[in-house]
């Protein structure tokens, strides 16, 4: 199947999903993600802020674990004229507002260079066997992770499982090390 028909597949999938099963699905994936964290012991983790009205995952487990545990966190923050990401600094006090399209990104950044990520958390709408991913469309995480070290870990976050692939892949398109759902980690 093409990315624009798994878009709205899953999307349509995704609305139709209680905030009860919603929840459940995300804190399955953020206990696995926990036991993630704790094995590697990374020292800034970049992870998306959810947009609610999309049913994203919620991550705010992750960012309490992460201030909890002295861990650094950053979220990304677009720039629709570039289509382009880059990564804020998220602290327990950093104001929350949301941007362009109702994302919730800092008032105020306190950027951070890619330099200093070691695991990103993404969130995708579907993804295939092979590690690539289906976004809302517009390549801001691949452009994102051609940015980073190959050494850093990337790993996607999806309520569903995989698809066996993504027909219409383009050389821009970048894999996924791992994905974590409610049921399974797959590693490519």
């Amino acid at each position: 199947m093409k990315k624009d028909a798994l878009r709205i597949r899953f999307k349509n999938l995704r609305d139709k999903l209680s905030e009860e099963d919603l929840e459940v699905k995300s804190t399955l994936i953020n206990q696995q993600l926990i036991q993630k964290i704790e094995a590697l012991e990374p020292k800034m983790i970049h992870c998306f802020l959810p947009i609610k009205a999309m049913k994203e995952i919620n991550t705010q487990v992750i960012f309490d674990y992460c201030w909890r545990n002295q861990i650094n966190i950053a979220a990304p923050v677009s720039d629709f004229s570039t289509q382009t990401m880059k990564s804020a600094l998220i602290t327990q006090n950093t104001k929350i507002v949301k941007g362009a399209f109702n994302i919730p990104e800092p008032e105020s950044p306190q950027w951070i260079k890619e330099s200093e990520i070691d695991f990103v958390i993404t969130p995708l709408l579907a993804f295939d066997q092979s590690g690539y991913r289906v976004g809302y469309g517009k390549g801001f995480y691949d452009k994102f992770f051609k940015t980073l070290s190959q050494n850093i870990l990337k790993v996607g976050v999806c309520v569903f499982e995989a698809i066996p692939k993504i027909d219409d892949l383009q050389d821009m398109d970048v894999k996924l090390d791992q994905c974590i759902t409610p049921i399974n980690i797959y590693t490519f």
